[in-house]
């Protein structure tokens, strides 16, 4: 059982091939998209079957949330060691 999908996308490149492809990306369910939805999308002119799905999910707020966990950690980290070095002199 899966809570999302894999979708296969359909698009025509810039010199009017049709390409198919399945995603990599296993989306979750509220987030997959349906058929006929439309989607941002980057390839190569050279080779459209390198695509790249723009997803704000994916390129923005899951690094965001890494980024703010691991500084958030640095942070305790860096304070903590500043305290203890304080109580021991």
């Amino acid at each position: 059982m899966s809570l999302g999908c894999k979708p296969f996308i359909e698009f025509y490149a810039e010199n009017q091939r049709k390409v198919v492809i399945k995603s990599n990306v296993n989306y979750f369910v509220f987030f997959c998209p349906e058929e006929g939805d439309k989607i941002s999308l980057t390839y190569r002119k050279e080779n459209p079957e390198i695509a790249v799905l723009s997803s704000n999910l994916h390129n923005v707020f899951i690094p965001a949330f890494f980024i703010i966990v691991g500084a958030f950690f640095l942070y305790s980290t860096v304070s903590g060691r500043i305290g203890k070095e304080g109580l021991n002199e």
